[in-house]
């Protein structure tokens, strides 16, 4: 396999009604937009069981890295916000992240990045 430059890949798991031009029309629709003002908003955890996982998963040529969140028996989340120019705001908290600290950082931390008028 590696001479067919394959590596080993976590499946990607797609719902039985998914439309790939579906896809299309939603970019098609979202094309006036311009570029700078999207923001691409992520969150991730992780806790001990996690961290000392041995495997994972990395582009062929990269080495996988896990960077620690985790303090003792304490589980940590971040949640940012960034845009085509870099990140705008991010948070690193103890515990997993709830519906109400996703709005928390939407409406108050994001908003307020974002400046006047937005």
């Amino acid at each position: 396999m590696q001479k067919a430059n394959l590596s080993f890949k976590r499946i990607q798991r797609r719902h039985l009604l998914c439309d790939d031009n579906l896809g299309l029309e939603f970019l098609e629709r979202i094309a006036h937009i311009d570029v700078l003002d999207l923001i691409d908003i992520d969150e991730t955890s992780s806790n001990p069981e996690s961290f000392y996982q041995k495997n994972g998963w990395a582009p062929v040529g990269d080495e996988c890295l896990h960077t620690q969140i985790v303090i003792g028996t304490r589980t940590f989340s971040t949640i940012a916000a960034v845009t085509p120019l870099g990140y705008i705001c991010w948070e690193i908290f103890e515990g997993a992240i709830t519906q109400e600290h996703f709005n928390h950082f939407l409406h108050e931390r994001v908003r307020f990045a974002r400046g006047p008028g937005h």
